[in-house]
């Protein structure tokens, strides 16, 4: 989708543009988007696509009726843009902020996008160093950090507002405030599991109205297959899409097949050729505006393909984790609590001496004396400070410290981390994986309904007890001390999971959705790999087989790498390749 306010001189070029009037500042608007719709009164919609279960006049309805906030209530994934005669232009993107929208001011012309590559852009500017920062340390764009100072993006839950006299102002829709977690909650198991339920069949309802049947993207983890079992009470026909490989291990594959019989619903096993890679990756980069995060979105790409020859909607378990039940931020918030019992017990004079017992005693130390930016590092980031220093050296920009892209700071209450830890984990995977799936989703003719993501699910999470999200031994130091307390997280979706099949399947221990990209670095992305050495992105090759260290590095820089040549950089120094193309 495209937004063009021309200023002064001719409309832009090309043939899909359609004038919608002036500003107030005579400046004309054009629009560029698949779908439109305008009522009498002068107010009109133009969208990238069609939510699940309504068309764009519907929408534009809803817009007249309750404004911005009705995109609580859509389904789908979408990016669009509103008008009202004097009040000028709001433009927004769906629940999941999984379009990205990018601006500019261009002189003449103003232009939004929701592709980076606009051709009416100018990659004139100089690198912004959060953006930059983002992509090395968390392999991630954050939508308001791209990697250009003078190419702007739309913040997550965010609108851009366009007032009559053609100003732009980015608008928080703080649909996700920081919501006070209770020790005990109000609310009990069964309460909250009914709501759960409840909600995800309002959604499949809602979705049936315009698909009769759906595919679900079953992993063999808890939340998808709750999805699927599910949906067979809504849908007239749900299929299963489980991938595989046939070298290397596929540990999660064997339960899929068996919770998929457990509930009798059809299977489609689909094997994922590694040939692909090198398409996928530098497909997913170049739609996205950003580094590929989650290997798993190249293989899921295969299955959307597949699906997409009979079905017009998958449904995606994301979110299901950092609402219900994560693991990542268990151990972020366990760590606090064991930093606050050492700073206790140890003086700061003989923590030298403890540090040189090693093992778990120097770990201790280590966690003691890292920094909050270091703590946020450990949880989530992709690259270690060492290498992120050493990749800043190679791009010509020297040394510095990282940017705190995403304020991770102390001192905080437990609460608040646990809104902190959260907020990073819906910006640095949620959002990042709801992009990559997006966009192949988009690429293959798909829709993808995520029943975790909606407002009522925020609302509810807020209402779980640390036994609730957390299980039996929630935060305890001495419950969670040498024991694997993995399986305990999401007991709410677990419970609900049981009822569909047997227990011993659920509480089976997970072995994750591992992919062999270790193997794709040293087979169908080897050329590519070799090509960072002669680019200047590495000093010297690195040799197969590759470390897992090793595995994200050259992953993020073969992501950058596809970036670069896109905006017409060439090699790797930043600095000497300023307004080579603008």
């Amino acid at each position: 989708m495209r937004i063009c306010i021309v200023k002064s001189g001719p409309r832009p070029d090309g043939e899909d543009w359609k004038p919608y009037g002036k500003l107030v500042s005579s400046a004309q608007v054009y629009v560029a988007a698949k779908y439109f719709a305008e009522l009498a009164d002068g107010r009109w919609i133009a969208l990238s696509q069609l939510p699940i279960d309504c068309d764009c006049e519907d929408l534009l309805k809803q817009f007249a009726a309750k404004g911005i906030q009705c995109i609580e209530d859509q389904l789908g994934n979408y990016c669009g843009v509103y008008s009202e005669p004097d009040r000028g232009l709001t433009v927004f993107r769906d629940v999941c902020s999984s379009s990205k929208l990018y601006y500019q001011d261009c002189g003449r012309y103003s232009l939004i996008s929701s592709n980076w590559r606009d051709p009416l852009f100018t990659y004139g500017g100089q690198v912004s160093k959060p953006g930059l920062d983002a992509c090395l340390l968390y392999r991630v764009q954050p939508c308001e950090h791209t990697l250009l100072t003078n190419l702007s993006g739309l913040a997550v839950d965010s609108c851009l507002c366009i007032c009559p006299e053609g100003k732009f102002q980015q608008r928080s829709l703080n649909r996700y405030q920081p919501l006070r977690r209770p020790h005990a909650s109000s609310y009990s198991d069964q309460q909250l599991k009914d709501e759960i339920k409840q909600n995800i069949l309002l959604q499949y309802q809602r979705a049936y109205t315009q698909h009769k049947e759906v595919a679900v993207l079953l992993s063999g983890g808890v939340d998808s297959f709750l999805l699927c079992a599910l949906a067979q009470q809504v849908f007239d026909r749900v299929l299963a899409y489980t991938p595989y490989w046939k070298e290397g291990s596929n540990p999660e594959l064997e339960r899929a097949k068996q919770l998929a019989a457990a509930i009798g619903v059809e299977q489609r096993l689909v094997e994922f050729d590694p040939v692909s890679v090198p398409e996928v990756l530098s497909r997913l980069v170049n739609t996205t505006g950003g580094a590929v995060r989650n290997f798993s979105s190249i293989v899921l790409d295969t299955c959307i393909q597949r699906l997409a020859s009979e079905h017009g909607l998958v449904v995606y378990g994301e979110y299901a984790d950092t609402l219900f039940g994560s693991n990542t931020i268990r151990r972020c918030l366990i760590d606090s609590r064991y930093t606050r019992i050492l700073n206790w017990l140890i003086p700061n004079a003989v923590t030298p001496l403890i540090r040189r017992i090693g093992g778990k005693f120097r770990v201790a130390m280590d966690l003691r004396e890292s920094s909050p930016l270091q703590k946020g590092l450990n949880l989530f980031a992709c690259s270690d400070y060492q290498g992120f220093s050493e990749l800043l050296q190679r791009l010509g920009l020297g040394h510095g410290e990282p940017t705190n892209v995403f304020a991770w700071s102390e001192p905080m209450d437990e609460q608040m981390q646990f809104y902190r830890c959260q907020e990073m984990a819906l910006s640095l995977d949620v959002y990042q994986h709801m992009v990559e799936i997006e966009s192949s989703a988009s690429h293959w003719g798909v829709k993808v309904l995520t029943p975790f993501s909606n407002q009522e699910m925020l609302q509810l999470s807020s209402k779980l007890s640390y036994v609730q999200y957390f299980g039996r031994s929630e935060l305890s130091v001495f419950k969670n001390f040498r024991r694997d307390t993995s399986l305990e997280v999401k007991p709410l979706l677990r419970e609900l999971a049981c009822e569909f099949c047997s227990p011993s399947l659920i509480y089976a221990r997970k072995y994750g959705f591992n992919v062999p990209f270790s193997r794709w670095l040293a087979e169908p992305l080897a050329e590519s790999v070799a090509k960072l050495v002669e680019q200047g992105w590495l000093s010297e090759r690195v040799s197969s087989p590759y470390s897992e260290h090793d595995c994200e590095r050259l992953w993020t820089l073969l992501c950058l790498n596809i970036q670069f040549q896109a905006m017409g950089w060439l090699g790797v120094n930043i600095e000497s390749n300023r307004d080579t193309k603008g």
